[in-house]
């Protein structure tokens, strides 16, 4: 009986990942044809508009263009500069006074070693 319990109590936490959350959401407004958009990873906000007559009266304006949160893409972008930026100017000096030790330690730490 314990052991069905436990089994029970976890299945839920391991079904529910980050996977399941909705990044972009839809707001209604008062306003009929006015909707807001919310891009849930980074905060940001967006006004859609849509029109009767055609696909030239339908917008989308930047309200908050602020990024409160990063994406993973974002890090990933910023570790390969870091990486490509310390190939350059600190691991391709052949003459350099550095030993390979010092190379190795001061080498960033890869995204899947952390």
């Amino acid at each position: 009986m314990k052991k069905l319990l436990l089994i029970l109590l976890c299945v839920p936490m391991i079904g529910v990942g980050q996977e399941d959350i909705e990044r972009y959401k839809v707001y209604d407004t008062t306003n009929l044809y006015t909707s807001l958009l919310l891009d849930s990873a980074t905060g940001q906000i967006w006004q859609l508009q849509i029109g009767l007559d055609d696909d030239a009266s339908q917008l989308k304006y930047v309200l908050s263009d602020v990024k409160y949160a990063n994406t993973l893409e974002h890090y990933t972008q910023k570790y390969n500069e870091d990486m490509q930026f310390w190939a350059e100017n600190d691991n391709s000096k052949a003459d350099s006074i550095v030993s390979a030790e010092d190379k190795k330690y001061y080498k960033p730490v890869a995204l899947e070693e952390r």
